[in-house]
C-alpha cells in the first residue's frame, strides 16, 4: 500500500512538474530522492532477502526531528528504500536492527538540489557515510551496508 502510494505521488509530481515550453519536452522535476540499502551479513548475504529480518525487526529515526520513519518499504530484491525528500539537505538516521548483533547505526546522508542549463531541477546523493558498519555504493542510489 505504501509502496503504490510513494509511486502514485512520484509520478504525480512528474507529470504536474513538466513544462510545456520545454522544445525537447523532457520531464523538467524529477521527484523526491530516495536511497537504496542492501543489507548484508558478515557471509555477505542479503539478510532482507533471506527473510532473516522482517520490517516490524526494522527501525528507522530521524535524529534530526526525533521522528519515526514507517513508510520506508522492502522490495523484492531485498533492498530497504525510502525517500529522502527534493531540497539540499544533510539528514542523519538512526536504524535499528533487531535481529542483528551490530543492531544500531547511524547512516549520513547529504543532498544537493540543482538546476541544470534547461531550468529542470533534480536532487542527487552527494555523500553517504554510516557509524558502526561498512558501507559501500554499488550504484546510483544503492548502497550496501554490512552488519555483523
Amino acid at each position: 500500500m505504501i509502496k503504490r502510494l510513494l509511486i502514485a505521488i512520484t509520478v504525480i509530481t512528474s507529470i504536474i512538474s513538466c513544462s510545456k515550453d520545454d522544445k525537447d519536452n523532457i520531464l523538467c522535476e524529477v521527484g523526491p530522492v530516495g536511497i537504496s540499502l542492501e543489507i548484508i551479513n558478515s557471509d555477505n548475504e542479503n539478510i532482507l532477502l533471506k527473510e532473516e529480518l522482517a520490517k516490524n525487526q526494522i527501525h528507522i529515526t530521524d535524529i534530526d526531528n526525533d521522528k519515526e520513519i514507517t513508510d520506508f518499504i522492502i522490495t523484492e530484491n531485498g533492498y530497504l528504500e525510502f525517500f529522502l525528500g527534493f531540497q539540499t539537505a544533510e539528514f542523519n538516521y538512526k536504524i535499528k536492527l533487531d535481529n542483528t548483533n551490530n543492531n544500531n547505526f547511524i547512516i549520513h546522508i547529504n543532498t544537493k538540489r540543482s538546476t541544470g542549463k534547461n531550468g529542470c531541477s533534480s536532487t542527487s546523493i552527494t555523500d553517504v557515510s554510516v557509524d558502526n558498519a561498512e558501507i559501500t555504493n554499488n550504484e546510483f542510489t544503492l548502497y550496501t551496508l554490512k552488519v555483523e
